[in-house]
């Protein structure tokens, strides 16, 4: 059902693309999209959380494509937040890490929308590579990456 709902939005775009790793495609898969819809939304973290395996006390998430979801799971799971911002916050009291900031004790599961090269995820373990992050995983696993990564989908799904 879930998938169905993903290709009639469509999340699939056939044309050219620059990705942010790196490089141009001729597909963009648009998970944000998908995002805004709340009852799609709540069924991806379903999906997700289904598949989740091992305890986890916290999800952290970045950029447009992670902080929907990784606030949805924290919602319905009752799990600590934690925000992780690619550039270091120029205003404010600065930072990288907004929401709850880890502790050693905390199993991190950290999710995103769509991994292509693992680029924007290592930046983001950077971040966080003082803490437990036990589990990563991602709507759709686009790329090939050597990061043990888990997913709902393969671009392959919906080409």
């Amino acid at each position: 059902m879930l998938f169905k709902s993903l290709k009639e939005l469509p999340v699939l775009n056939k044309k050219n693309v620059g990705l942010r790793g790196g490089g141009d495609s001729d597909y963009y898969i648009n998970i944000k999209k998908a995002l805004g819809d709340p009852v799609i939304l709540d069924a991806i973290a379903t999906k997700v959380w289904e598949k989740v395996d091992i305890d986890v006390t916290c999800v952290a998430c970045s950029g447009y494509g992670g902080v929907p979801l990784g606030t949805a799971l924290s919602l319905k799971h009752k799990l600590k937040l934690t925000l992780v911002r690619n550039e270091e916050k120029d205003h404010g009291l600065g930072g990288k890490i907004d929401g709850y900031v880890p502790n050693v004790n905390d199993k991190i599961l950290f999710v995103d929308d769509v991994l292509t090269s693992g680029h924007s995820l290592r930046g983001t373990l950077a971040v966080l590579k003082n803490f437990n992050v036990v589990k990563l995983f991602v709507v759709v696993k686009r790329g090939e990456t050597d990061l043990d990564v888990d997913y709902l989908f393969t671009a392959e799904d919906f080409l």
